[in-house]
């Protein structure tokens, strides 16, 4: 990934490689033919997947299976095209509209082009030239306006996004909401009584499914401009799965349901997946000791002390020991006393694996460097002098 900042509109921004995939056939090809036909996810008396449902193993690949199922996407179809909520803002700098405006036209509140609902903005930005809409766009950033500016710079950002991808702005609408594979939206159930374990998108994907159902029903009794609201609220449910809304159920609300994008990224920084999963988890296989040179390792080497690498790594060892057929109690064992035959499988652990050194206080990119672990005797971890400077360290401690 390499990041550069766009000469005409000032915008630093990232890019990734030459590519230019136009994303609604992108997801044709990733979610294929498998369509969830309704919400329900498993039989909690047997854990069975429900035919046609979110875990229907001919559809996502199913659930729970070790050699590998819950790994498909799937789709859910929708009953025209929407905006993609994650290009809602683009979609409305482009129009000139409001975030209020955007929103009543959905629900046939209000007109765009003497037209209501997503059909209006899906033809308005099927509308758009594309290079006319570049140039106009260059225009006004040069014109000097403020009033003009502020808004050309970033509907140029945009176009030229768009225009580099290979795509136009109607493709930011899609009929279809893609399925998570289930992997990353399990359910189980917990202790004896087996309640229930849900993951929140599951409710969510429920709520796209069961308003889209009803749409098709009313669909059948009413003329289009008479369903604006139920438009809104489909539109509202995809927003939810995405994290960019809240959800439209009263329950999903009470139970604090989250989307994707927000439980990826959490409030803030501080309450995002890296830090609530990884960063602020219990950290095993640690070890911590004092360094002292050893100019007979090479750059990338670190001597481990014997007794620390016992501790640091027992759990690999004992994996690995299990996996070659040792009862996971005699492995364990083996460990505590140390024998010629777990020393054999901690001296493969450790030729085939690395060790991550850090000084505290970590202060840059420097502080933290892998190294090939060394068996080695005595207390004190070993590393080659011609490495200190990088990380700062010194004889005091790492």
């Amino acid at each position: 990934m390499t990041y550069h900042t766009d000469p005409e509109t000032g915008i630093f921004r990232t890019k990734v490689g030459p590519a230019r995939i136009p994303l609604v056939p992108l997801l044709d090809d990733l979610v294929g033919d498998r369509e969830v036909q309704n919400g329900e996810t498993v039989d909690w008396r047997t854990m069975e997947p429900i035919k046609g449902g979110l875990f229907d193993p001919t559809v996502t690949g199913g659930h729970g299976d070790p050699s590998g199922g819950g790994n498909r996407w799937s789709y859910i179809k929708l009953p025209m095209a929407f905006p993609n909520p994650v290009m809602e803002e683009p979609i409305r700098h482009l129009l000139g509209l409001t975030k209020q405006g955007m929103t009543d036209i959905i629900s046939g509140k209000e007109q765009l082009d003497g037209k209501t609902g997503t059909q209006a903005i899906g033809e308005a930005l099927a509308a758009i030239n594309l290079p006319r809409a570049l140039e106009k766009a260059r225009q006004d950033v040069a014109s000097g306006k403020k009033t003009l500016r502020d808004k050309a710079i970033r509907k140029l950002g945009y176009l030229k996004s768009a225009e580099k991808l290979g795509m136009h702005p109607k493709d930011w609408m899609l009929d279809k909401v893609p399925v998570l594979p289930p992997a990353f939206r399990p359910v189980s159930v917990m202790g004896a009584k087996k309640l229930p374990l849900v993951d929140d998108a599951n409710y969510l994907y429920k709520d796209v499914l069961q308003l889209t159902n009803s749409y098709k029903d009313l669909a059948a009794d009413l003329d289009p401009e008479h369903l604006g609201q139920e438009q809104a609220a489909i539109y509202n449910a995809f927003k939810a799965v995405t994290g960019l809304g809240d959800p439209v159920g009263a329950k999903n609300q009470e139970r604090g349901v989250t989307g994707i994008l927000k439980k990826v990224f959490g409030s803030s920084p501080k309450y995002g997946v890296m830090n609530r999963k990884l960063l602020s988890g219990t950290v095993d296989m640690v070890g911590r000791g004092v360094i002292i040179p050893d100019p007979d390792l090479t750059l990338d080497e670190a001597g481990i002390p014997e007794e620390a690498a016992w501790e640091v790594f027992a759990p690999p060892v004992v994996r690995r020991m299990v996996r070659a057929g040792i009862p996971r109690q005699r492995a364990i064992q083996a460990i505590k006393d140390k024998s010629a035959e777990a020393r054999g499988y901690l001296q493969k652990e450790m030729d085939e694996g690395v060790v991550i050194l850090s000084r505290a206080p970590t202060l840059h990119r420097y502080g933290a460097m892998a190294f090939r672990p060394k068996l080695v005797m005595g207390p004190a971890i070993k590393m080659n002098p011609l490495v200190n400077k990088g990380p700062g360290a010194d004889y005091d401690g790492l």
